[in-house]
């Protein structure tokens, strides 16, 4: 077989075994690293060789760099800032004092133990500082957690892979490259400094692109901004090697956070095209890996990982999250999740193959230590994280709100709703509404509440309740049928308009939806009386024990919007008995007639923001 012959079918198998694997774990309900790991090392140089990374040459190391940024650029597109203020100190900490210990633990753990000089120690220590969003992500989407716990991991896991990156490249400068203590310091802050501004620079043009229009249409801005993604890595590359991580991933933060339209689209194609490139990625490297560096290590390499799960990572936790509130269940849970994944693996690789090259003994041994670490907390961790969630009672129950429509009335009703407790979020295709949305605090993305994948995003597989209050009954109706059918959501309520448009409360029932409110209305009207400051919300203790909301006769000025029962808020609907001790939430414009809800006003305040 010629070079050109051997080199295709390396790239060709890269991609199908990639893609095989990822829809293999898919099927089996395992995470995707395991058959990516087996299916690389099965048919690399070690095994039936069919897979050869070797012919890639210096091509190897670029791929690896470009692949990564999209990564994160694409984890970047999906943290909101909002959140990491609301999680600052512990985040703070945890990319800090956490990456510190982490650092510091597997090095004394691998001298220890392996025996390694103290220079590799440190470059195994610097390599699993990282957990990453190709393993994080994919966990949280499995595991419904607590709000905040999903938060601290998501948003950990997305900004400690260019932080352990940088520590990684400092370290092998420092012990490998002829690098001076004094000088390491230095370097490690201007790579951070120059990855900062280039991604804040090229982050910044690209939102003003989309906002004015400029970047084309939807097909064609979702190739600028990936053109930007690798614009900001490799400019920052160029200016000062190592700083590119933190480029693409601070450019991905500020596009996610920029308000721009069609951001549901980009981050649908980002998330496919990371699928892809996680996949080839890691059958590239794990082919270059000889299984036998890793039996090598036999049990003293098993000590080690158990040290960094086991010790290292509960010690960062507990001193990362003092006096964070977290209670002792959720710090424990914490303690656990630290899966490391592709960031970690290839800066494994390609330390590795340099440190070959240059006659370091130890290069291959750190090499398949790291993977070591990767596979067992992938797979443990991976098995044993629902289970834990719930033993520690920290999993998330079913309690989330997804609003269709971003509109004065739903945004006013996510409000209501998030005040007592209930996680929402929202979906709009009008970006300014999701803006309006954000800027209210709520969560929101813009983008068409009939896709799949928009539901995914916004929380629909742990809600339980999907509410439709957009103009377009149809619409409404078809969102709760999706909600049922995809994604088992267990209460599903659309609002019905005076028009109907083929859409009644039959028509809702042979779908399992309920009527929204006291019955048919004006969503538009509402909105816009809303909007004007003509509203007020005026909660009111029940008196009509008994009674369906529907068969009460409420004035035109006036909607009932929800029910407190207890410590619940749930959603107001026609068919709802009021039981005794109910307060009913009503959205009045103007003045309520006396009488006209039989009841006692509780409390009553302005329905705007």
């Amino acid at each position: 077989m010629t070079e050109t012959a051997a080199l295709s079918l390396t790239a060709i198998l890269a991609v199908v075994l990639g893609v095989t694997a990822t829809a293999l774990s898919e099927w089996a309900r395992i995470p995707a690293i395991v058959p990516l790991l087996l299916a690389g090392m099965a048919l690399g140089p070690w095994g039936a060789g069919w897979v050869d990374p070797a012919l890639l040459g210096q091509g190897l190391p670029v791929v690896v760099g470009l692949s990564i940024a999209i990564i994160l650029f694409e984890g970047g597109l999906n943290l909101d800032i909002p959140t990491l203020r609301a999680l600052q100190a512990s985040i703070g900490r945890l990319l800090t004092l956490g990456a510190v210990l982490t650092w510091v633990g597997g090095a004394l753990a691998a001298r220890a133990l392996l025996g390694f000089a103290w220079s590799s120690a440190f470059l195994f220590g610097s390599l699993v500082i990282v957990t990453g969003p190709t393993v994080i992500l994919p966990l949280l989407a499995r595991v419904p957690l607590q709000p905040r716990l999903h938060r601290i991991l998501e948003s950990e896991g997305v900004l400690i892979a260019p932080i352990g990156a940088l520590a990684a490249v400092f370290t092998h400068d420092l012990f490998f490259a002829g690098g001076s203590a004094l000088g390491g310091p230095t370097h490690l802050l201007g790579r951070l400094a120059v990855g900062v501004i280039m991604g804040g620079v090229v982050g910044g043009v690209l939102v003003f692109l989309a906002r004015r229009g400029l970047a084309g249409s939807e097909e064609t801005q979702v190739l600028v901004f990936l053109a930007g993604a690798l614009a900001a890595y490799g400019f920052s590359q160029a200016l000062l090697h190592g700083s590119g991580l933190v480029a693409a991933t601070l450019a991905g933060i500020v596009v996610g956070n920029g308000n721009i339209p069609r951001v549901a689209e980009l981050k649908r194609f980002k998330g496919q095209l990371s699928v892809l490139v996680i996949g080839v990625l890691f059958v590239l490297l794990a082919a270059t890996l000889d299984p036998e560096e890793i039996r090598g290590l036999g049990w003293r390499g098993l000590g080690v990982v158990a040290i960094l799960l086991l010790a290292v990572r509960p010690l960062a936790i507990f001193l990362c999250t003092a006096g964070s509130g977290l209670g002792l269940r959720e710090k424990l849970f914490l303690s656990w999740v630290a899966p490391r994944g592709i960031i970690a693996a290839s800066m494994a690789s390609l330390f590795a193959m340099e440190l070959r090259a240059t006659g370091v003994r130890e290069a291959g041994a750190i090499e398949g230590l790291v993977y070591l670490t990767i596979a067992i907390s992938v797979v443990v961790q991976g098995i044993t994280a629902r289970p834990l969630s719930k033993l520690l009672k920290v999993s998330a129950g079913r309690t989330g709100v997804v609003i269709i429509g971003a509109n004065a009335l739903g945004r006013l009703l996510g409000r209501v709703l998030q005040e007592s407790g209930r996680e929402v979020g929202l979906i709009d295709s009008n970006e300014w509404l999701c803006a309006r949305a954000r800027e209210e605090g709520l969560a929101a993305m813009a983008g068409n509440a009939l896709d799949a994948a928009t539901l995914e995003r916004v929380g629909t597989p742990g809600a339980g309740a999907l509410v439709a209050v957009t103009a377009n009954p149809a619409v409404n109706a078809l969102a709760c049928q999706m909600a049922r059918e995809e994604f088992r959501v267990a209460e599903r309520v659309a609002l019905l308009t005076r028009e109907g448009k083929g859409v009644d409360r039959e028509s809702l029932a042979r779908i399992g939806a309920r009527p929204a409110f006291a019955g048919p209305l004006d969503a538009g009207r509402w909105s816009a009386r809303i909007e004007a400051g003509e509203c007020r919300l005026i909660a009111i203790a029940m008196d009509a024990a008994g009674e369906e909301i529907g068969s009460l006769a409420f004035p035109d000025n006036a909607i009932p919007l929800a029910l407190r029962r207890g410590s619940q808020v749930v959603i107001a609907t026609a068919g709802e008995r009021i039981q005794a001790g109910d307060q009913l939430s009503v959205l009045v414009a103007g003045e309520l007639p006396a009488g006209a809800i039989p009841g006692s006003v509780v409390e009553e305040r302005e329905a705007g923001v």
